[in-house]
This record gives structure tokens, sequence and C-alpha cells, in this order.
């Protein structure tokens, strides 16, 4: 590691990489206009024992709901940031950690409950979503269209396939 990437906290090349949808993807998604009804949705996508991965939650009681509950089996997801060294957070999927996080983000601005987000199973990546709740998400075309359907009716979404 350089001098200057240590100096200035810049996450190192070799600590970027991980879990990613890569070409994996196969659903896009217009970005909900409710936090509260995305993590709401969320578990109509995702097993409740998937685990999802927030980066950088500004919000300390959202950090605090993260720590307290963090996943026993957590998975290296590719950042999204490398300046300042990001922060990541890993919660099981389950509906009272879901309805616990769409508590908080009824209370909270949507930069207070995490910058990006991935929903990950088995070393494999469900949801990718960089700049969570400004932009469109990206979903896996593993992910069966009635699933990605009901997903985005409950949360506001629309959706289209990429490939």
């Amino acid at each position: 590691m350089g001098f200057l990437t240590r100096l200035l906290g810049i996450m190192p090349k070799q600590d970027r990489a991980g879990l990613s949808l890569g070409d994996d993807v196969g659903w896009e998604v217009t970005c909900p206009p409710d936090p509260a009804a995305f993590f709401e949705a969320l578990g109509t996508l995702a097993p409740p024992d998937a685990v999802l991965a927030v980066q950088d939650p500004m919000g300390q009681a959202v950090r605090r709901f993260l720590t307290d509950r963090a996943a026993a089996q957590k998975t290296r997801v590719q950042a999204g940031t490398i300046w300042p060294r990001p922060t990541f957070f890993h919660v099981e999927c389950s509906p009272d950690n879901l309805k616990g996080l769409a508590d908080l983000a009824r209370r909270h601005s949507y930069p207070e409950m995490g910058i990006h987000l991935h929903v990950y199973q088995d070393n494999r990546v469900i949801l990718e979503w960089y700049d969570a709740f400004d932009t469109m998400m990206d979903i896996s075309k593993t992910v069966d269209e009635e699933l990605v359907r009901k997903f985005c009716r409950a949360c506001g979404s629309s959706y289209r396939r990429t490939n």
C-alpha cells in the first residue's frame, strides 16, 4: 500500500474486490419513491436467510440497529466507494430485521439508511444498488420475473429486462 493511500485513508485496490452482479444483471428497477416501502417489500425478493450488506449508513440509530443484528456469516461485497474507506454492515433479511429497517426509514432521511446496498445468498448477489434511493437498482437474472413483479408492485417501482 502506497504512502498516499495510507495517509488519505483510501481503500487499497486489493480490498475493493468482492461479490458483485457483474454480467448477471437481469432486471433494472426504478428507484422506489419510499425507502420504507423498499425495506418492507425486500422480503418478497430475498429469502429470510439472505444477507443485506449496507455500506456507510450515516444515521447513528441505523448503525446501532445493524450492529446489534449483525449476520453471523458475512461475505465481502464490491465496494462502491474507495474514499473515505467504506464501512459495511451485514444483516439477515429476516422479517423482523426488514420491518425494523422500514421503521427506521420512516424516521430518517434516505442517506442515513446507507449509500450502497447488496443482497446476497450463498455467494451470489440477488440485488445490487449503488447510490441507493437515488438511482436504478439491479437484480440478478436468476430471480424469477414474478418475484421481481411482486417486489416492484409492493415498493412502487417499475422494472425492465436488461438482456
